[in-house]
């Protein structure tokens, strides 16, 4: 798999194996943004805190993100005003200056070196149709607010800028949230959790490929988690998948960019590089990766006129109200969950650890009421689900995509069958273990990945993301 800029700038951190403990009073679930952000808030609790990682640390979404620090996110705070009212949009604003707030104080109380500056942040349409969509959103932050300024540029259509938005390096960052931590919070990498259930003497048993843990409290901070029920997750959220490119840049300037048009343009010039995040899509568009990764390769080389040094792939879980799934999976239960950012980990992902520290804490937090997962409202429920419908055509992807895999059935059984560069023929059982959606080749990442619900797997089965918990079966030695 295409390691990212931040992977490629860090060293590797190394985690003391440790054995699995027995009980523990909070388990947290993925060591991205979200695990370790609850975990240092957490740390001063006074709680024997475990957080368990499938692989190694800052190998997932986290380690894919363009890593910018804003609460201007394209035109969601008209999107929220449309679907749930002005409060409900007033509030995600909030919360998501709240956010940056958090980040800023953990930098500068702990003198985190993460190249952590502050930028601008601009918002633009380059259709000349889409000009009301910047000018609604500018008024609305005006009226919360926030200072921001018209900017007149030939090039787009209409744009404007706002100055309180940071860049960082975000695995510098988890690097150093790990080491204040470590002292404090048990880490164990290489332990896949693949079941969570009630335990009758209280809290619960979480079955791990290292052995079985009781837990009283449990929070599932792994991107997407592998339970259905309750919350039913798959209807609620969908997927989006977007390419993004590297290259270097003479002006030293740094500011981030994104627009308002069906094409994605994610820019962020940071000092001496460029990131260019395009070319998104569904995942249930089922276009090849391959395709897409080179769509999107060209775009960036007509915006710059250069060509990219580095590319990698990235994708994000949506809620269809446009906000994010935090807290509570079920009321008076201690099961918390985090994900559906929206693409806006880095604020979400901090929020999150927030909230859902606050909440087992204090009971309560100022937020878990606009971003509980156990939230009703007409507008979702409707949304959810017409959005569930596309995933009828993933469970039988390999009739609409153009990927070059051949399907074959082995003594009543349906094989996938790939010949890598040595001429080697790979068969995989082409379902994914979470909901049997047909699995699909990733020819960029060399990776098999479920147009459904996002999990993928390595070439030989390996599980690399959720939410799935198990490996797909594969066997080396059929031949038809």
């Amino acid at each position: 798999m295409k390691k990212s800029i931040w992977q490629k700038t860090i060293e590797p951190l190394k985690i003391k194996k440790i054995p699995l403990p027995q009980r523990t009073d909070i388990c947290i679930i993925g060591g991205g943004i979200t695990g370790l952000s609850t975990a240092y808030f957490l740390r001063n609790a006074n709680k024997q805190i475990t957080l368990l990682e499938k692989g190694k640390l800052f190998q997932g979404i986290t380690a894919k993100t363009t890593a910018k620090i804003s609460f201007l996110q394209q035109n969601i705070y008209q999107k929220l005003q449309e679907q749930s009212g002005l409060s409900v949009s007033y509030r995600y604003y909030l919360s998501q200056k709240e956010a940056i707030a958090l980040i800023k104080e953990m930098v500068v109380t702990h003198q985190i070196s993460c190249d952590f500056q502050k930028v601008p942040s601009y918002l633009f349409a380059e259709q000349q149709e889409n000009k009301e969509k910047v000018r609604k959103e500018m008024q609305l932050l005006e009226n919360f607010g926030e200072k921001v300024e018209a900017i007149k540029d030939e090039r787009v259509a209409a744009c404007f800028r706002v100055k309180n938005t940071y860049l960082f390096h975000p695995l510098k960052y988890l690097t150093a949230l790990v080491k204040i931590i470590q002292k404090k919070v048990s880490l164990l990498e290489d332990t896949l959790v693949f079941q969570v259930t009630p335990f009758e003497e209280g809290g619960y048993q979480v079955r791990t490929n290292q052995g079985t843990m009781i837990a009283s409290q449990v929070i599932f901070a792994c991107h997407y988690p592998f339970f259905i029920f309750p919350n039913l997750l798959p209807l609620k959220t969908y997927l989006k998948r977007e390419s993004v490119f590297v290259a270097p840049w003479q002006e030293k300037e740094s500011y981030t960019a994104i627009n308002v048009d069906k094409n994605l343009s994610s820019i962020r010039f940071d000092g001496n590089q460029i990131l260019y995040g395009c070319s998104e899509h569904l995942l249930t568009d089922l276009s090849t990766e391959e395709k897409a990764f080179e769509k999107g390769k060209e775009a960036f080389e007509q915006r710059f006129h250069q060509k990219a040094q580095a590319g990698f792939i990235n994708q994000d879980i949506y809620s269809h109200d446009s906000l994010p799934l935090i807290g509570r999976c079920k009321e008076k239960e201690d099961l918390f969950i985090a994900t559906a950012y929206q693409a806006w980990g880095m604020t979400n992902g901090t929020l999150a650890g927030k909230i859902i520290s606050d909440l087992i804490l204090k009971g309560e937090s100022p937020y878990q009421e606009l971003f509980s997962p156990r939230r009703k409202n007409l507008s979702l429920w409707i949304a959810s689900l017409f959005g569930s419908i596309p995933y009828l055509k993933g469970y039988c992807a390999p009739l609409f995509s153009k990927e070059k895999v051949n399907r074959v059935k082995i003594k009543g059984k349906l094989y996938a069958v790939r010949v890598d560069e040595q001429g080697k023929r790979h068969y995989i059982e082409p379902k994914c273990p979470h909901m049997k959606c047909s699995l699909l080749w990733n020819a960029v990442d060399e990776t098999w990945d479920c147009p459904c619900h996002g999990s993928r797997f390595d070439e030989n089965g390996k599980l690399l993301f959720g939410p799935s918990h198990r490996n797909i079966g594969i066997a080396n030695s059929l031949e038809s």
